[in-house]
């Protein structure tokens, strides 16, 4: 079994190491020296994601393990601190859970797997990928050729041990630029202003939770420079997340056409409108009933886990992953306030990831 004091050490370690996306290298450096030093040979590819190719039991076929080794803002100098069991940081950055509880885990079990020789697993593609928290790009830029299989688990969902999401949505973000003419406010004849374009706009729009598949997202980031003068631009992003690939376009156009509609409305011709549309990542939807799922339900249940199936609108490196024709069942991690300063982790809860990946790393019951 995996030793659950040079976990907790690893994932003290790695927290301490600043890795916000987009600068991952001296993270992706280190979990690469760590696995170099118990015989594996990682290979860091141009953007700094690792794939280490495992050795195990003849006869059984690959898995992959994956987690992402970036963290969101403000993740610089991270202090952790233990107290009552329990793992946060101190207080001025988040902790980096998310997703550093799964690369400390993944990383547990390779070594302990190396003082086994091997001997007890089955062969396994350990992932660990860049950008997570941004673009989710980190597993389209991957060297595919490397990885020997295509199903396999990730450790990326913040949800209780033992959670399994077997759907996350289709995913568009967009972007809206409104241009009209800004003036001081003792000429307002002279301006072309743009916010009552935004305020009907959004006003005809619902926004949150639009029915059981859907949820729209719009913030304004900017409108107008000064108190004084009377707006000619605004600047808005969302985003539209929907289980249903169609669901997700449909929303999406929606936005697009309440502005064109809120500017013939308002008679202002003179307004330039421009509305960009991003296909951030497909969805995904697997059934409870698949073998590959069952038997990793099997698992969790041996661990004395309570396992469960949930549907998520949370997006993933599962996400692209599934583009690629790879199954990932995204566990959950086990912590809580993920993204936030208040963001932790039981010592309880990382150790009980670590025994679960390691569980699963050496299930050779597994029906292909």
């Amino acid at each position: 079994m995996i030793n659950n004091e040079r976990l907790l050490q690893t994932f003290l370690e790695l927290v301490q190491i600043d890795s916000p996306t987009g600068e991952e290298e001296a993270v992706s450096r280190d979990v690469a020296r760590r696995l170099s030093n118990v015989g594996l040979n990682p290979y860091i590819d141009p953007y700094f994601n690792i794939i280490t190719n495992v050795p195990g039991t003849a006869n059984t076929k690959p898995i992959i393990l994956n987690a992402h080794l970036d963290t969101v803002e403000p993740g610089r100098g991270i202090k952790p601190i233990i107290k009552d069991g329990i793992i946060r940081s101190s207080g001025d950055t988040i902790l980096g859970g998310d997703n550093k509880v799964g690369v400390a885990a993944i990383v547990e079990t390779l070594i302990t797997l190396s003082e086994e020789k091997f001997a007890n697993n089955r062969p396994i593609d350990a992932v660990f990928t860049v950008h997570e928290e941004s673009a989710t790009d980190g597993p389209r830029l991957l060297d595919y050729s490397r990885l020997r299989t295509s199903y396999g688990y990730g450790f990326d969902a913040s949800r209780a041990l033992g959670t399994m999401v077997l759907a996350s949505p289709f995913y568009n973000r967009f972007d809206i630029q409104v241009n009209g003419k800004a003036a001081h406010a003792s000429r307002p004849e002279e301006a072309i202003p743009v916010i009552p374009v935004v305020v009907e706009a959004l006003h005809n729009l619902k926004l949150g939770k639009l029915d059981e598949d859907s949820v729209r997202n719009i913030i304004i980031t900017q409108g107008g420079d000064v108190r004084n003068t009377i707006s000619g631009n605004a600047t808005l992003k969302g985003e539209t997340r929907s289980f249903i690939e169609g669901k997700v376009e449909q929303y999406t156009d929606e936005v697009r056409e309440a502005f064109e509609a809120a500017i013939k409305n308002q008679n202002l011709q003179d307004i330039t409108f421009i509305f960009e549309k991003v296909r951030e990542n497909g969805g995904f939807k697997f059934s409870d009933q698949d073998p590959f799922i069952q038997n990793a339900a099997r698992v969790v249940t041996r661990l004395g886990f309570p396992p469960s199936f949930i549907n998520s609108l949370g997006c993933y490196d599962a996400n692209v992953f599934a583009e690629k024709g790879v199954k990932i069942i995204n566990f959950g991690w086990g912590g809580k306030f993920e993204h936030t300063k208040a963001e932790e982790v039981s010592v309880e809860n990382l150790s009980g990831l670590g025994n679960l990946v390691y569980g699963l790393a050496t299930d050779l019951e597994h029906i292909d």
